[in-house]
């Protein structure tokens, strides 16, 4: 019963803002109009939290057409509950960019990306992160150390998947742009690189798959050391056997 005037008050202004756009695109005056009803919209929504501010934001801000920055106060204070709930919800997190590229605040923008990038990434939604990824990417937004992140939070509990574009987007970085793990560089099939990486950080396991796939005796030797401080008998076997044909293909039967 409390909520219910406030609630009606929200309902007729989302009423108003439909009636105004019903005709198609908006005259300037009609947008600065609109634009008054959108805020006051949102400082409705507001105490009845994220998910109401969301829906008036994902409904009604497309009214106003990319690249045009208009604020308020209610549209900031509604921008500063999105960002700082606790809701993982794409729905919000959607929400939030919309609001923060409306409002024009660039420190917004960043962290209701840096916030939607970790939601992806923690639930190993392959799809959405790389879409999120490649956006970023494109404009210049994605930072190493932010991308190291990412990975290493989705990969927690996910893995590359050969079949998904992992690969294409790694190509497009810069040398200095890619993060510094060895799934990334296997991911490229830069197999060597990718064992040193895993043998500095004492994977290794990883480190012998990885050799296994680069030629030559010194790859091979590298990959019994490291099959010996796994203390994998089978592995050490197995890698021992090998570098042992590569000398016998080098002709070094003595060795």
């Amino acid at each position: 019963m409390v909520f219910r005037r406030p609630r009606m008050r929200l309902a007729r202004a989302c009423r108003i803002l439909r009636r105004l756009t019903a005709g198609g695109s908006l005259t300037d005056d009609a947008k600065d109009k609109a634009w008054n009803y959108f805020s006051h919209a949102l400082a409705l929504a507001e105490p009845f939290g994220v998910q109401e501010i969301s829906s008036v934001v994902q409904e009604f801000d497309q009214l106003f057409g990319d690249g045009v920055v208009r604020s308020s106060s209610s549209a900031r204070k509604c921008l500063t509950l999105l960002l700082t709930s606790e809701s993982s919800v794409d729905k919000s997190l959607e929400a939030a960019l919309q609001l923060a590229r409306r409002i024009g605040d660039h420190s917004s923008i960043r962290r209701s990306q840096q916030k939607a990038c970790l939601h992806d990434a923690r639930r190993g939604d392959a799809n959405a992160l790389l879409a999120k990824l490649m956006e970023r990417h494109k404009e210049d937004s994605l930072s190493k150390e932010e991308l190291h992140e990412f990975l290493k939070k989705y990969l927690e509990k996910s893995a590359f998947d050969v079949h998904f574009p992992w690969k294409a987007f790694f190509f497009q970085l810069q040398e200095e742009q890619l993060p510094r793990m060895h799934k990334v560089y296997a991911v490229l099939e830069r197999w060597s690189e990718a064992a040193d990486v895993a043998e500095t950080a004492s994977d290794h396991r990883s480190a012998v798959n990885y050799l296994r796939l680069v030629p030559g005796t010194e790859a091979a030797l590298r990959a019994v050391l490291q099959a010996e401080r796994l203390g994998d008998q089978q592995t050490i076997s197995e890698t021992s056997i090998r570098a042992a044909e590569t000398h016998w293909q080098s002709g070094e039967y003595e060795q």
